[in-house]
């Protein structure tokens, strides 16, 4: 079957699955605080914060598709397969799963919880109930991740469809909301309101997540019998594109949600704070109910992907050991670093995403410029190895003088400008005997 036998119903199922495994619990706690912390500069950071993550997850889908799912190509098996490894570990496990179970908490069923008094709101009885929650909240995503085969129809014509209806349903007052005063911005000045964006957009993880779930969307594909390179490709993207557009909205909405509540307060909150005030506002206990339902249905469809991810992705490797298996171990692993804490795992997950977003997005670019490279091997290494070294001297603060007259480089991007460079320069190498059979031929 070709692209072309898709149906209008079956492009968005699967698209909207792709939407799903997309939007997780960062998606839903950062954008607010575009809004609320960068005030009149607001415009140019969500800018910014486009470009890294819907922008950027657009660029990826296609070069994942030219790539036929899997952006290591040209590296050896050791290294592609290790790297790809760690990226799933990082969307399942150890950073994005975790927090997918303490949002849908925070945003859902806390705020309940506490206005019901069946907690006293102190610590102990938190961490009690965050337990709990998270253990029922991953065994349910770990029972619906147990029939990979259904994930078009559970998270495509299910989960995510409700989940939109609930946020145009929460979105319908910005319409009639307006703005005596713009407040002013609130955050560091040393960076552009609009790099600011772009590295705040780090923390939805988004690129991260097409290597991931992307292959799922390539098994869905495989399953349609779809098998030419070109078939592929072509399918791939048009069951995937409108999926960062959709998020592209969304974060806009909740940005405008930020800004909405910044004037009223000069108290620092959080994204869930934020979101809670708005609906309170609007809607009164209603809209927590709603809210709450929505995190949990974005939540709950990002938990699905990453566990059949995962459970998919290392069985391949060690096939010695069930999917089963491995989904069920994943799941645990989850719910045991879910209650180290929302802040405690925020501080974790920057770092390491200062140093793998950089390679994610040279991988991105090598595969976009793929079809025009006379020794794509040696291009990619060249390029992800420039930039490798610069960001990694950027985050040691190692510094050397002419690295520091490199353009961004004290803001966390130096490695732009000799990335793009390398690229350039690796265009025009002469051609050799590695050949690379395009879906463009």
């Amino acid at each position: 079957m070709t692209s072309s036998k898709f149906s209008f119903t079956e492009i968005f199922s699967i698209t909207f699955m792709t939407f799903g495994f997309i939007f997780g619990a960062g998606n839903v706690i950062f954008p607010p605080i575009l809004g609320f912390k960068y005030g009149s500069d607001s415009f140019s950071a969500v800018l910014g914060f486009l470009s890294s993550t819907s922008l950027l997850s657009l660029l990826a889908l296609i070069a994942f598709g030219i790539m036929q799912g899997n952006l290591t190509k040209f590296w050896t098996k050791k290294y592609g397969k290790g790297f790809i490894a760690v990226l799933y570990l990082m969307l399942g496990p150890i950073l994005c799963g975790p927090r997918n179970g303490i949002v849908s908490f925070e945003l859902g069923l806390k705020p309940v919880l506490l206005q019901t008094h069946l907690i006293d709101g102190s610590s102990l009885s938190l961490q009690i109930a965050l337990l709990v929650f998270t253990v029922v909240f991953f065994t349910f995503s770990l029972w619906l991740s147990l029939t990979p085969s259904q994930l078009v129809t559970t998270v495509g014509k299910v989960i995510t469809p409700l989940f939109l209806l609930l946020i145009f349903i929460l979105s319908v007052p910005l319409f009639f909301t307006h703005f005596p005063s713009i407040a002013p911005p609130n955050y560091d000045h040393n960076n552009s309101a609009y790099i600011s964006g772009f590295l705040e957009g780090y923390n939805t993880l988004d690129v991260t997540c097409i290597p991931v779930f992307g292959i799922i969307v390539f098994d869905t594909l495989r399953r349609r019998a779809i098998h030419s390179s070109k078939g592929i490709f072509k399918s791939f993207v048009l069951t995937t594109f409108s999926a960062p557009i959709f998020t592209a909205l969304i974060y806009i909405a909740f940005c405008y949600i930020g800004l909405s509540e910044a004037g009223k307060t000069t108290a620092a909150l959080s994204g869930p704070q934020i979101l809670l005030a708005y609906t309170q506002a609007h809607f009164g206990w209603f809209g927590e109910v709603l809210l709450g339902m929505a995190v949990f249905l974005a939540c709950l469809s990002t938990a699905i992907g990453f566990i059949v991810a995962n459970g998919e992705f290392f069985h391949e490797m060690f096939p010695k050991i069930s999917y089963r298996k491995i989904a069920i171990s994943t799941t645990i692993i989850t719910v045991f670093i879910a209650n180290i804490g929302l802040t405690e795992l925020t501080h974790l997950t920057q770092p390491v995403l200062n140093f793998f977003y950089p390679i994610l997005i040279a991988l991105i670019i090598c595969g976009l410029f793929t079809p025009l490279m006379k020794q794509p091997k040696l291009t990619n290494y060249a390029v992800v190895g420039v930039t490798v070294i610069i960001n990694t001297l950027s985050i040691v603060h190692y510094h050397i003088g002419s690295l520091r007259q490199l353009p961004l480089f004290d803001n966390g991007l130096g490695w732009l400008l000799p990335m793009a460079c390398t690229l350039i320069l690796c265009l025009f190498l002469p051609d050799n005997d590695l050949l690379f059979d395009s879906v463009a031929d």
